[in-house]
């Protein structure tokens, strides 16, 4: 009774190890994918939301110039309140979405860009509202020479600028995708070594357990075997040893 109450203890502490020993690696493997996981979404979202505020902007952006250039080509004035509120709406919405934009932007380059836009985008403005103001006044010559002369060149650099941004917004995607692959290979790699270190202690700790159930076992045949064979000085304290389950 002894020898199956200790076997059946030791069987039960074995299993019970492992079995939490297993529980243990795969909660904290799936918890490192899902890291992994979400920390990939975040920033790729992130990119992508920063390249599509940065494309609005230039659509926007655009609008509001083409309005600009188209009221110099009607002839009939009719048209020039709607042209005025086309470009104000543009410009309403480049304002928005810049708003949007700077909110996530955090490298120092993607700042140094918004600002160099900023302070391209101020002279632009005052560019073209001279120009309106101009051809308000009935001074049309000179308004379409302060738009050829002047509001024409810093539009262009205002464009310059936006390219400059988005192509930048376009490689830190790239790079974020990239190190999120890289980040999730290393995740596989360690999830794959956890794997089989789990699997090589439980065949140890297996072996170990099966040793110290069949060590008892063999003594008992052993003795049997002595027993059997006349050997009849062998006894208990003979095979006995400290830390056994049976009585010396």
């Amino acid at each position: 009774m002894i020898v199956k109450n200790s076997i059946g203890t030791r069987l039960a502490a074995g299993f019970g190890i492992l079995i939490v020993v297993f529980a243990f690696s795969g909660w904290l493997t799936l918890s490192r994918m899902n890291f992994t996981n979400n920390r990939m979404k975040e920033i790729v979202d992130r990119r992508v939301a920063a390249i599509e505020d940065v494309h609005s902007m230039r659509e926007a952006s655009f609008d509001g110039q083409l309005a600009v250039l188209k009221m110099f080509l009607v002839r009939d004035e009719s048209e020039l309140p709607q042209l005025l509120s086309a470009n104000a709406a543009g410009k309403q919405r480049v304002t928005e979405i810049g708003k949007h934009l700077e909110g996530l932007l955090q490298s120092g380059v993607e700042t140094t860009l918004f600002e160099q836009i900023r302070a391209v985008r101020a002279p632009f403005n005052d560019s073209s509202t001279k120009a309106k103001q101009l051809l308000a006044e009935g001074r049309r010559y000179e308004a379409i020479s302060e738009v050829f002369d002047t509001t024409l060149p810093r539009m262009e650099k205002y464009n310059q600028m936006w390219e400059r941004l988005e192509a930048h917004e376009k490689d830190l995607l790239r790079q974020s995708v990239a190190e999120s692959e890289a980040s999730y290979a290393n995740t596989r790699m360690l999830v794959l070594l956890m794997f089989v270190l789990v699997v090589a202690a439980g065949v140890v700790f297996s072996v170990l357990v099966t040793r110290s159930i069949t060590s008892p076992i063999a003594r008992v045949l052993k003795r049997a075997e002595s027993v059997a064979g006349g050997d009849l000085e062998y006894t208990e304290e003979r095979y006995a040893k400290p830390g056994s389950c049976w009585p010396r």
